[in-house]
């Protein structure tokens, strides 16, 4: 699988994950994958249950490459869990 996000706005409170953009795999995924977030603009509000922009929960038996790159965070200065 490959994946790309590009150039978005994600604004205010995350959903019932917790967070505003998350992937999941299944530990049987046998092909490599591949996922890139570029340029986009995260702004989390206020609510403390959900405090993450970006979380992957599971993992690939093929494999997998995650790019975070040239992206705005705000406010909180730590935002992948």
């Amino acid at each position: 699988m490959n994946c790309t996000v590009e150039a978005l706005s994600f604004r205010g409170n995350a959903s019932n994950a917790q967070t505003q953009v998350m992937w999941q795999f299944d530990p049987g995924t046998s092909a490599r994958s591949r996922i890139v977030l570029r340029r986009c603009d995260f702004e989390i509000g206020a609510d403390n249950g959900a405090p993450f922009s970006i979380s992957q929960f599971g993992g690939s038996s093929g494999g997998m490459e995650v790019i975070v790159e040239d992206n705005r965070f705000r406010p909180e200065p730590v935002v992948i869990a």
